[in-house]
């Protein structure tokens, strides 16, 4: 029944958003063009629904179903009154044909085509029948959105500092995933489907920057074929949709710059302005860096409108696209209100003067994660050694199972480089144009400013630049008659390389997927619930001894974490404390404790099932307490984690 409803809310509401995209978009539109903004409106929509049952604490199905029917009702009533305006747009579409491309593709290209469509249902599958395997998903990015489903509205989450340290803006697609299933079920599509458009905005802003429609198609599946995309597209990380709303920024600057250049197109200012504005709206509840991120855009966007339609006109789009991208500030002013702290739990200084108190991010967040072979090195050194050398660092080699950028990337970006600066030095007006070489440069001032950028994990955006780059040369060098056949088998060699690491990276075992398959289905006894589970020492303990048994867990961890114990439908009721000294100072609301007599006081008020403890609580006289209370036994000790199950 839940999957009828969802299927049935979610038509309506694509639905929905494809009325409202036709009739903010020109009547003569490319397909391509119109399937992102609808992405893009549908993805506004969802937002728009969760945050404001959430603020009003009507954060369950029923109240998201209710505003999705009238959603949907509303654009039947403006299609019924715009019919005619929608039969000229699906008109355009039909004689605009994307489709016809494929039409043109030689013998290989085709099978290169669909290798990458079986590549991509291959990690489908993973997102349908995997559980969400990865450190921070389950540690501190889905615990918090199964608080909010449980809760039924937006709560400081009691028992792990992250959980509350960051913006949720892309977790509320997987929480609207949640309402409808409970469990894991689906939760990482919204992933899935936000780096599989992200190809698209790479091959619509290629297309207008007239780059032809086959290379722009190849290139958009370089940008894929990325590891860092690739292998983010069935976890529960952020990074690559963050990519994804950059590339979707970029792809309406695009969209403005092409058609400033038409003065036929009247329409275009107040259109192109929404829909940029919903995908920095969207952009900015992602992370923190994405303030910075956003604001390039904004700058970039803004500069391109005042420059080619007057500052009235620009004005009046300011006007419409600051209140829409504030939209996307929620999380900023929820931290203000609940942690007096813009940027909970970091730390804000400004000329001497402290904004907010907190952590101090470098060191916090940045310094402890850089590998020792980078810590003595200069920045620019450290990114090149790690691009290089990365199988030969601990930390960066276990991130590159969702970060790595793979063995092309340097020379794409040396690409990129290259098309940059015969941008900026041709004085001869060419077919890109002054726009291409912004666009460029505003991805790699991105990259500059970000935070140790040495951490691929954390720049996959700078991918789009090297993509854009190479495309750029590809096309100066296709418009060479003597480099013309070389190019060819350039090109055929890069494909195939490219399509190479695309299935190492899917089909190995690094790439995650295939080792958990063994882990996904019941055991013998039906205990195992696959959709939950994660396979970890002391978890897979946990598991064999309560199986899909209802039952109350309290962890006693030095990290954050909880998404694997919520059990079955959420049904356990889990709650964690943590140990970390730091947090006394950064959260008001957090459950940190260093009392003996406030652990033994919570295992007595809770009477919890099970007790999770790790080494920090050790401290504690475990042992001595435990022995004179003979209600719970030991049930698993290695590796620094303990468990106690009540007799």
């Amino acid at each position: 029944m839940s999957f009828l409803i969802f299927i049935i809310t979610n038509t309506c509401l694509a639905i929905a958003g494809l009325v409202f995209s036709v009739l903010l978009s020109e009547k003569e539109i490319c397909l391509h063009s119109l399937v992102s903004r609808w992405f893009i409106m549908n993805m506004a929509l969802i937002y728009g629904i969760i945050y404001f049952t959430g603020t009003f604490k009507a954060l369950h199905s029923g109240s998201i179903v209710f505003f999705s029917a009238i959603l949907f009702g509303f654009s039947l009533c403006l299609a019924l009154r715009k019919r005619e305006r929608i039969k000229d747009t699906l008109k355009a579409l039909i004689s605009n044909n994307t489709v016809s491309l494929f039409k043109g593709f030689s013998v290989f290209e085709k099978i290169i085509t669909l290798v990458f469509v079986i590549a991509l249902l291959y990690k489908l599958s993973g997102v349908i029948l995997l559980s969400p395997f990865c450190y921070d998903g389950i540690k501190y990015h889905l615990p918090s959105v199964v608080e909010y489903v449980k809760n039924g509205s937006f709560i400081p989450i009691k028992g792990s500092l992250w959980a509350n340290a960051y913006p949720k803006g892309f977790e509320t697609f997987n929480l609207w995933m949640l309402l409808f299933f409970k469990d894991g079920f689906l939760i990482k599509l919204p992933q899935y489907l936000t780096v599989l458009f992200g190809g698209v905005f790479c091959y619509g802003t290629l297309c207008n920057i007239s780059v032809s429609r086959k290379l722009s198609f190849f290139a958009s599946l370089l940008l894929l074929s990325t590891p860092v995309m690739t292998a983010q597209m069935n976890s529960a990380y952020v990074d690559a949709p963050l990519a994804s709303m950059i590339f979707a920024g970029i792809f309406f600057i695009s969209e403005l710059s092409k058609k400033s250049k038409n003065t036929k197109n009247e329409r275009r200012s107040i259109p192109d302005t929404v829909f940029f504005s919903l995908s920095v709206m969207l952009l900015l509840g992602i992370k923190y860096s994405a303030l910075a991120y956003g604001a390039i855009l904004f700058l970039l966007f803004f500069f391109i409108a005042f420059r080619n339609d007057g500052s009235k006109k620009a004005f009046k789009n300011l006007v419409v696209s600051v209140p829409i991208c504030a939209c996307g500030m929620y999380w900023y002013i929820y931290n203000l209100i609940v942690y007096k702290n813009l940027i909970f739990p970091f730390s804000v200084s400004f000329g001497g003067f402290t904004l907010f108190e907190g952590m101090n991010m470098s060191d916090v967040v940045m310094l402890e994660n850089i590998p020792a072979e980078l810590s003595s090195m200069g920045a620019i050194e450290r990114i090149l050694y790690s691009w290089f050398y990365h199988d030969s660092l601990p930390v960066y080699s276990y991130d590159s199972r969702i970060g790595g950028l793979g063995v092309l990337f340097p020379f794409l970006f040396l690409f990129g480089i290259g098309a940059l600066c015969c941008i900026l030095f041709n004085r001869k007006k060419d077919i890109f144009g002054g726009d291409t070489a912004l666009i460029l440069l505003s991805l790699l001032l991105m990259f500059i400013i970000t935070p140790e950028n040495w951490w691929a994990r954390y720049t996959c955006f700078i991918v789009l630049f090297a993509v854009l780059g190479t495309a750029v040369l590809g096309t100066a060098v296709l418009g060479t008659a003597v480099l013309r056949t070389h190019f060819k088998k350039i090109k055929k060699a890069v494909m195939t390389v490219c399509v190479l690491s695309f299935f190492l990276n899917i089909f190995s075992s690094v790439g995650v997927d295939t080792y958990y398959y063994g882990k996904l289905f019941t055991d013998e006894s039906g205990k195992l619930t696959g959709t939950q589970r994660y396979s970890e020492g002391y978890t897979e303990k946990l598991y064999d001894v309560i199986g899909n048994d209802k039952c109350s867990i309290i962890s006693f961890r030095a990290d954050c974490g909880g998404y694997e114990f919520y059990g079955k439908k959420l049904e356990n009721e889990y709650s964690w404390y943590t140990y970390e000294n730091f947090y006394k100072t950064s959260g008001k609301d957090i459950n940190f404790i260093d009392d003996e007599n406030e652990f033994c006081l919570i295992i007595e008020n809770e009477r919890p099932d099970y007790i999770l403890i790790s080494e920090p609580f050790f401290v504690f006289h475990i042992d001595h307490y435990m022995s004179t209370h003979n209600d719970y036994e030991l049930i698993y000790n290695e590796d620094g984690e303990r468990i106690y199950g009540r007799i």
